[in-house]
């Protein structure tokens, strides 16, 4: 009989990662024109640790589902910090246009990072 590291009864880190990423994503999506820009850029840094402790745990076993996640959460952080450090409406304007389809692209390579380590998980 041979025994493989690593197999058994406990699910990979990035299976407790997932979750927490899901969380964060939620409350990025739950955010309302109330929650303003600190609460965007709150919501963001908690998708951004959460991202990152998945990317960092599921790196080598997923690394074209960890870079899309990585990627997408990068280009939303961008522009998070372009509408906060925007002096007028029409440079505010153009960053908030841009976030709803950034959020969806996390929120798609989250889904596909999902899919991808479902088994993983069970």
């Amino acid at each position: 009989m041979v025994l493989l590291a690593g197999c058994g009864s406990s699910k990979p880190a990035f299976c407790s990662h997932v979750s927490e990423l899901e969380s964060s994503l939620k409350a990025l999506g739950s955010l309302n024109a109330q929650s303003g820009v600190s609460g965007l850029e709150t919501a963001l840094a908690k998708v951004n640790s959460s991202a990152k402790a998945v990317v960092s745990s599921a790196k080598s076993e997923f690394p074209t589902q960890s870079a899309a996640i990585e990627k997408s959460v990068s280009a939303v952080d961008v522009t998070v910090k372009e509408l906060s450090s925007a002096t007028s409406t029409e440079a505010r304007s153009a960053a908030i246009a841009k976030l709803p389809t950034e959020v969806s692209a996390v929120e798609k390579a989250f889904s596909e990072f999902s899919n991808a380590t479902k088994s993983a998980c069970k």
